[in-house]
Protein backbone atom coordinates (compact mmCIF):
# COMPACT_ATOMS: atom_id res chain seq x y z
CA UNK A 1 0.00 0.00 0.00
CA UNK A 2 1.91 3.21 -0.91
CA UNK A 3 2.23 5.69 2.27
CA UNK A 4 -0.12 8.71 2.88
CA UNK A 5 2.28 11.27 0.90
CA UNK A 6 1.94 9.48 -2.77
CA UNK A 7 -1.80 9.22 -2.12
CA UNK A 8 -2.62 12.65 -1.26
CA UNK A 9 -0.11 14.31 -3.63
CA UNK A 10 -1.35 12.42 -6.89
CA UNK A 11 -4.81 13.50 -6.13
CA UNK A 12 -3.84 17.24 -5.52
CA UNK A 13 -1.09 19.78 -5.31
CA UNK A 14 -0.52 19.85 -1.77
CA UNK A 15 -0.77 17.19 1.33
CA UNK A 16 -0.77 20.14 4.06
CA UNK A 17 -1.35 23.37 4.46
CA UNK A 18 0.74 25.93 7.30
CA UNK A 19 -1.48 29.42 8.18
CA UNK A 20 -1.05 32.63 9.83
CA UNK A 21 -3.53 33.20 12.69
CA UNK A 22 -4.03 37.43 12.33
CA UNK A 23 -5.44 38.86 9.55
CA UNK A 24 -5.31 35.25 7.56
CA UNK A 25 -7.62 32.87 9.60
CA UNK A 26 -8.81 35.46 12.22
CA UNK A 27 -9.91 38.66 11.24
CA UNK A 28 -7.62 40.96 13.37
CA UNK A 29 -9.49 44.53 12.99
CA UNK A 30 -12.82 43.10 13.60
CA UNK A 31 -11.97 41.47 16.74
CA UNK A 32 -9.64 44.79 18.36
CA UNK A 33 -13.04 46.82 17.39
CA UNK A 34 -15.16 44.55 19.34
CA UNK A 35 -12.88 44.26 22.48
CA UNK A 36 -12.30 48.37 21.99
CA UNK A 37 -16.05 48.22 22.51
CA UNK A 38 -16.48 46.13 25.22
CA UNK A 39 -14.43 48.36 26.94
CA UNK A 40 -15.91 51.22 26.35
CA UNK A 41 -19.03 49.97 27.82
CA UNK A 42 -17.26 48.91 31.11
CA UNK A 43 -16.15 52.59 31.80
CA UNK A 44 -18.71 54.46 33.05
CA UNK A 45 -16.26 57.54 33.42
CA UNK A 46 -15.45 57.14 30.02
CA UNK A 47 -18.61 56.64 28.49
CA UNK A 48 -20.16 59.91 30.45
CA UNK A 49 -16.94 61.63 28.47
CA UNK A 50 -16.56 60.54 25.37
CA UNK A 51 -18.61 59.69 22.46
CA UNK A 52 -18.45 55.23 21.54
CA UNK A 53 -17.50 55.56 17.71
CA UNK A 54 -14.44 58.24 18.85
CA UNK A 55 -12.88 56.08 21.93
CA UNK A 56 -13.31 52.75 19.49
CA UNK A 57 -11.62 54.61 16.57
CA UNK A 58 -8.81 55.92 19.35
CA UNK A 59 -8.16 52.44 20.98
CA UNK A 60 -7.74 51.50 16.63
CA UNK A 61 -5.59 54.33 16.09
CA UNK A 62 -3.24 53.22 19.30
CA UNK A 63 -2.94 49.64 18.56
CA UNK A 64 -1.75 50.63 15.33
CA UNK A 65 -2.27 47.25 13.02
CA UNK A 66 -1.06 45.72 16.41
CA UNK A 67 2.64 46.99 16.14
CA UNK A 68 2.10 48.85 19.24
CA UNK A 69 2.18 46.39 22.40
CA UNK A 70 -0.46 46.25 25.16
CA UNK A 71 1.72 48.01 27.87
CA UNK A 72 2.43 51.11 25.48
CA UNK A 73 -0.85 51.20 24.41
CA UNK A 74 -2.65 51.23 27.88
CA UNK A 75 -0.02 53.96 29.06
CA UNK A 76 -1.43 56.21 26.42
CA UNK A 77 -4.90 54.95 27.30
CA UNK A 78 -4.83 55.88 30.73
CA UNK A 79 -2.75 59.10 30.03
CA UNK A 80 -5.46 60.25 27.82
CA UNK A 81 -8.69 59.40 29.80
CA UNK A 82 -7.43 59.39 33.43
CA UNK A 83 -11.14 58.97 34.27
CA UNK A 84 -10.28 55.27 33.41
CA UNK A 85 -10.87 53.42 36.70
CA UNK A 86 -8.14 50.63 36.41
CA UNK A 87 -4.14 51.16 35.81
CA UNK A 88 -2.46 49.95 32.75
CA UNK A 89 -0.94 47.11 34.37
CA UNK A 90 -4.83 45.78 35.27
CA UNK A 91 -5.82 46.65 31.73
CA UNK A 92 -2.91 44.58 29.93
CA UNK A 93 -4.28 41.98 31.92
CA UNK A 94 -8.13 42.19 31.35
CA UNK A 95 -6.83 42.80 27.50
CA UNK A 96 -4.93 39.49 27.51
CA UNK A 97 -8.38 37.58 28.26
CA UNK A 98 -10.92 39.69 26.53
CA UNK A 99 -9.06 40.38 23.13
CA UNK A 100 -8.47 36.92 22.10
CA UNK A 101 -12.18 36.10 23.31
CA UNK A 102 -13.53 38.88 20.81
CA UNK A 103 -12.32 36.48 17.66
CA UNK A 104 -15.22 35.31 15.45
CA UNK A 105 -14.77 32.13 12.83
CA UNK A 106 -15.59 33.71 9.23
CA UNK A 107 -17.68 31.34 7.35
CA UNK A 108 -15.75 31.27 4.56
CA UNK A 109 -12.61 30.30 6.80
CA UNK A 110 -14.41 27.39 8.55
CA UNK A 111 -15.84 25.60 5.26
CA UNK A 112 -12.51 25.80 3.88
CA UNK A 113 -11.02 24.01 7.00
CA UNK A 114 -13.78 21.74 6.79
CA UNK A 115 -13.09 20.83 2.83
CA UNK A 116 -9.32 20.23 3.74
CA UNK A 117 -10.45 17.80 6.36
CA UNK A 118 -12.82 16.39 4.19
CA UNK A 119 -10.09 15.35 1.62
CA UNK A 120 -7.04 14.86 3.80
CA UNK A 121 -5.37 17.65 4.09
CA UNK A 122 -3.11 18.25 7.35
CA UNK A 123 -2.52 21.66 8.46
CA UNK A 124 -1.65 23.87 11.53
CA UNK A 125 -0.79 27.58 12.74
CA UNK A 126 2.31 29.21 12.61
CA UNK A 127 2.30 32.50 14.53
CA UNK A 128 4.08 35.17 15.68
CA UNK A 129 2.95 36.49 19.62
CA UNK A 130 2.23 35.28 23.05
CA UNK A 131 1.06 32.77 24.33
CA UNK A 132 -2.57 33.90 24.55
CA UNK A 133 -2.44 33.54 20.76
CA UNK A 134 -3.89 29.55 21.64
CA UNK A 135 -6.72 31.20 23.25
CA UNK A 136 -7.93 33.28 19.49
CA UNK A 137 -7.87 29.38 18.19
CA UNK A 138 -10.15 28.33 21.08
CA UNK A 139 -12.70 31.99 19.98
CA UNK A 140 -12.38 30.44 16.06
CA UNK A 141 -13.25 26.74 17.43
CA UNK A 142 -10.05 25.45 15.58
CA UNK A 143 -7.55 24.45 18.56
CA UNK A 144 -8.94 20.98 19.10
CA UNK A 145 -8.90 20.19 15.42
CA UNK A 146 -5.41 21.84 14.16
CA UNK A 147 -2.54 19.59 13.42
CA UNK A 148 -0.01 21.84 14.97
CA UNK A 149 0.19 24.96 16.62
CA UNK A 150 3.55 26.60 16.75
CA UNK A 151 3.24 30.09 18.65
CA UNK A 152 6.63 32.65 18.93
CA UNK A 153 6.61 33.09 22.30
CA UNK A 154 6.81 29.38 23.59
CA UNK A 155 8.76 28.30 20.58
CA UNK A 156 12.02 30.69 21.33
CA UNK A 157 11.84 32.01 17.60
CA UNK A 158 9.08 33.36 15.44
CA UNK A 159 8.36 34.59 11.65
CA UNK A 160 10.68 34.84 9.15
CA UNK A 161 13.47 32.69 10.92
CA UNK A 162 13.05 29.16 8.89
CA UNK A 163 13.14 26.95 12.51
CA UNK A 164 9.04 28.48 13.31
CA UNK A 165 8.32 26.63 9.69
CA UNK A 166 10.44 23.72 10.18
CA UNK A 167 9.19 22.94 13.74
CA UNK A 168 5.56 23.18 12.13
CA UNK A 169 6.80 20.56 9.36
CA UNK A 170 8.16 18.08 11.86
CA UNK A 171 5.22 18.12 13.80
CA UNK A 172 3.07 17.76 11.06
CA UNK A 173 5.66 15.14 9.47
CA UNK A 174 5.34 16.45 6.42
CA UNK A 175 8.15 17.92 4.05
CA UNK A 176 8.33 21.55 2.39
CA UNK A 177 7.81 20.70 -1.06
CA UNK A 178 4.31 19.07 -0.12
CA UNK A 179 3.17 22.05 2.28
CA UNK A 180 1.63 25.49 1.14
CA UNK A 181 2.11 28.16 3.53
CA UNK A 182 -0.96 30.80 3.65
CA UNK A 183 -0.26 34.31 5.67
CA UNK A 184 -0.65 38.28 5.37
CA UNK A 185 2.36 39.16 5.97
CA UNK A 186 5.08 39.52 3.19
CA UNK A 187 8.29 39.40 5.17
CA UNK A 188 7.31 37.86 8.09
CA UNK A 189 4.81 34.76 6.30
CA UNK A 190 5.73 34.68 2.46
CA UNK A 191 9.76 35.24 2.49
CA UNK A 192 9.83 32.91 5.77
CA UNK A 193 8.00 30.23 4.68
CA UNK A 194 9.88 30.92 0.88
CA UNK A 195 13.18 30.04 2.93
CA UNK A 196 12.18 27.50 4.96
CA UNK A 197 11.33 25.98 1.40
CA UNK A 198 7.63 25.99 1.06
CA UNK A 199 5.05 27.12 -1.39
CA UNK A 200 3.71 30.21 -0.45
CA UNK A 201 0.08 31.57 -1.20
CA UNK A 202 -0.45 35.70 -0.06
CA UNK A 203 -3.64 36.80 1.35
CA UNK A 204 -3.69 40.33 0.02
CA UNK A 205 -6.21 42.15 1.23
CA UNK A 206 -6.20 44.60 -1.34
CA UNK A 207 -2.59 45.63 -1.19
CA UNK A 208 0.32 45.52 -3.84
CA UNK A 209 3.03 43.13 -3.27
CA UNK A 210 6.41 44.78 -2.47
CA UNK A 211 8.78 44.71 -5.45
CA UNK A 212 11.91 44.38 -3.46
CA UNK A 213 10.87 40.92 -2.36
CA UNK A 214 10.28 37.46 -4.62
CA UNK A 215 7.37 36.98 -5.30
CA UNK A 216 4.88 34.01 -4.07
CA UNK A 217 3.77 31.58 -5.47
CA UNK A 218 0.28 32.26 -5.10
CA UNK A 219 -1.49 35.27 -4.37
CA UNK A 220 -5.02 35.22 -2.60
CA UNK A 221 -7.68 38.21 -2.98
CA UNK A 222 -9.80 36.95 -0.11
CA UNK A 223 -9.46 33.64 1.71
CA UNK A 224 -12.11 31.59 -0.35
CA UNK A 225 -9.40 31.93 -3.41
CA UNK A 226 -7.56 29.60 -1.20
CA UNK A 227 -9.67 26.04 -2.32
CA UNK A 228 -9.03 26.66 -5.86
CA UNK A 229 -5.08 26.38 -4.70
CA UNK A 230 -5.84 23.39 -3.05
CA UNK A 231 -8.04 22.14 -5.79
CA UNK A 232 -10.85 21.76 -3.60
Amino acid sequence: MPDRSTRRTKRRPYAAVLFDLDNTLGDRPAAVRRWAEEFYFSQPGLMAQVERKDAVNQIVEWDAGGHVFAPQLFEKLVETWPFVRESAEELVKWHAVHYPAAFRPEPVMSRTITRMMRVGLDWGVVTNGPPFQSDKLVALGLEKIAGCVVISKEFGKGKPAPAIFQEALRQLRREPGETVFVGDSPAADIEGARKAGMDTAWLSHGRKWPPELRPPTHTLTRFADLQKVLGL
